[in-house]
C-alpha cells in the first residue's frame, strides 16, 4: 500500500477520533447545564440541611455503585451504552428538583423525592463516566491522551459558563426560580438524544471491546466482576493517585456548597441579586476552565505530569490562602478574583486524572482503573459535603479556620503522590498484581473486555 493511502487512513482516523471526542463533549455539556445549576445553587434554593444531605447521599451512591458495578455494567453494555443511559438519570433528577422547589415550604417532599432520585443518580453518575473514562482510552493513544482529554474537558466545561449565565439572566429579568430550572432541564433532555445518537454513529474501525460481551465472558464469576474495581488497590500507581481523587474530592464540596455560602445579603429582597452573583462567579470559574483545560492537555504530554502539578500547588494555594487571610463574606472583588483560580484548579486536576490514568494503565483494565479513581473522587465528595455543615461557625459562616488546613494538606499529598509515580506506562515492577488477580486480568482481556 502505497504511503499516500496510508498517510490518508492516517489523517482520517486523527480525524475520527477527533470528532468523536468534541462530538461527546458537546452531549455532556448539554447533560451538565442543568445539573450544575442543581448543585451549585442547592444550598440557596433548597433548605440547607436537605442540600447537603441530598447532595452526600448523591456522592456516596456514585462512589459505592463506581466500586462495585460501574465497571461490570460497562463491559457488558459497552461504553456508549452505558453513558446514554447515566444521561437519562441525571434528567431524572433534574425533573425531581424542581418538584422539590415548588415544595419549597414541605420539606418531607423534598426528601422523598431527592433522596431516592440522588441514589438512581449515583448509578448513572458511575456508569457515564466509567464508560467516559474507557471510551476516552480507546479514542486515543497514550501519546495523545492529555491533548484529547483537554480538548474534551475544554468544551464540556463550558457547561459552567452557560449553566451560570443563562439562569442568571433570567433571575434578572424576573422569571421565577421554578421556570429557569425548567428551561435549563430542557437542555438536558438534549443531551440525552445526542447520547443515543452517538450510540449508533458508525465508528469506523471500532474496537471490538466496544461490542457487548458476549456469552464466553460467563466464565468469571459474579463475585470476580464485582471485586474487579476493588484489586485495583493492588496497584502502586493507583494508590499514589488517591490524594488527587481526594483533592478534586473537597475541593468540589468546598466550592459547590460552601463559597455560594459567602454570598448573602441581609436583605430578603436581594436574594434574587445573589443568586445572580453566585451564578456569575460560576460562570468566571467556567471561563478559565475551558481555556486552562485546553492548555494544560498540550503541555501535559509535552511536559508530563510533575510541572504541571506544581502549577496545580500554586494555582490552588494561592487561592486557599487568600480566601483565608482575608474576609471574604460579601466581598465580591475577592470572590470574583479567586473564581479563575478555582476554574483552573479543576481544569488541571481532571485533565491530569485522565492523562495519568490513560498512560498508567493498560487498556484491559481501563474501565475498573477509572471506576475506582471515580469511587474516590465520590465517596470524597460525598464525605466533604457531609462534614461541610460541621465546617460553619455559629452564625452560618464558612469556617477557614478548619477548611485551610485540609485543603492545603491534601494538596501538597497530591503533588507528591504524583511525583512517586513510575514514568513508564504500567510498568510489570511497579504495578504488580499477586497470581490470582492477574489471572483474572487476563481472563477479561481474552474473553472480551467491555
Amino acid at each position: 500500500m502505497s504511503e499516500l493511502v496510508l498517510d490518508a487512513q492516517a489523517k482520517r482516523l486523527r480525524w475520527l477520533r477527533l470528532s468523536n471526542t468534541v462530538l461527546l463533549a458537546v452531549a455532556f455539556v448539554f447533560v451538565f447545564v442543568a445539573y450544575g445549576i442543581v448543585q451549585g445553587l442547592a444550598s440557596s434554593i433548597l433548605s440547607p440541611s436537605v442540600a447537603f444531605w441530598f447532595l452526600s447521599l448523591l456522592y456516596f451512591s456514585f462512589a459505592f455503585c463506581n466500586l462495585m458495578v460501574s465497571s461490570t455494567i460497562v463491559k457488558l453494555l459497552g461504553s456508549r451504552r452505558t453513558m446514554m443511559l447515566g444521561s437519562i438519570c441525571y434528567l431524572v433528577l433534574e425533573i425531581c428538583n424542581i418538584i422539590a422547589v415548588q415544595n419549597s415550604t414541605n420539606e418531607l417532599i423534598q426528601y422523598m423525592l431527592l433522596m431516592p432520585s440522588s441514589v438512581l443518580l449515583g448509578l448513572g453518575a458511575s456508569i457515564l463516566w466509567t464508560g467516559h473514562g474507557k471510551w476516552m482510552t480507546e479514542l486515543s493513544t497514550k501519546e495523545t491522551m492529555g491533548t484529547y482529554s483537554g480538548i474534551f474537558f475544554g468544551i464540556y466545561q463550558s457547561s459552567i459558563i452557560l449553566g451560570a449565565l443563562l439562569p442568571a439572566l433570567l433571575l434578572i429579568v424576573k422569571i421565577p426560580t421554578v421556570t429557569v430550572l425548567a428551561i435549563t432541564t430542557s437542555l438536558g433532555f438534549v443531551g440525552v438524544l445526542l447520547m443515543e445518537f452517538i450510540c449508533h454513529r458508525p465508528m469506523p474501525e471500532e474496537p471490538e471491546d466496544e461490542q457487548p460481551v458476549q456469552a464466553s465472558t460467563q466464565t468469571l464469576s459474579l463475585g470476580n466482576r464485582l471485586l474487579e474495581t476493588v484489586r485495583m488497590i493492588k496497584y502502586r500507581n493507583i494508590v499514589l493517585l488517591l490524594p488527587l481523587a481526594y483533592v478534586y474530592a473537597f475541593e468540589m464540596a468546598f466550592y459547590s456548597g460552601t463559597i455560594p455560602l459567602f454570598i448573602n445579603s441581609s436583605d430578603s429582597q436581594d436574594q434574587t441579586r445573589d443568586l445572580a452573583m453566585k451564578l456569575y462567579v460560576t460562570a468566571t470559574s467556567g471561563s478559565a476552565n475551558v481555556v486552562v483545560s485546553v492548555i494544560v492537555g498540550k503541555l501535559l504530554d509535552k511536559l508530563g505530569a510533575r510541572p504541571i502539578s506544581l502549577v496545580l500547588l500554586g494555582v490552588f494555594g494561592t487561592v486557599v490562602i487568600l480566601l483565608t487571610a482575608l474576609n471574604p463574606f460579601n466581598n465580591l472583588p475577592l470572590l470574583f478574583g479567586v473564581a479563575p483560580g478555582f476554574g483552573t484548579t479543576e481544569a488541571i486536576i481532571m485533565t491530569l486524572t485522565y492523562s495519568l490514568l490513560g498512560k498508567l494503565f493498560d487498556r484491559s483494565i481501563a474501565a475498573p482503573a477509572f471506576a475506582f479513581h471515580r469511587f474516590n473522587m465520590a465517596f470524597g465528595t460525598g464525605l466533604g459535603f457531609a462534614v461541610s455543615k460541621l465546617m460553619l461557625k455559629s452564625n452560618g459562616d464558612p469556617n477557614m479556620a478548619i477548611w485551610s488546613p485540609l485543603l492545603l494538606t491534601l494538596l501538597c499529598l497530591c503533588v507528591g503522590g504524583i511525583f512517586m509515580t513510575k514514568s513508564d506506562p504500567a510498568p510489570p515492577e511497579a504495578n504488580v498484581l499477586p497470581a490470582d488477580a492477574a489471572k483474572t486480568e487476563t481472563s477479561l482481556d481474552e474473553n472480551g473486555s467491555e
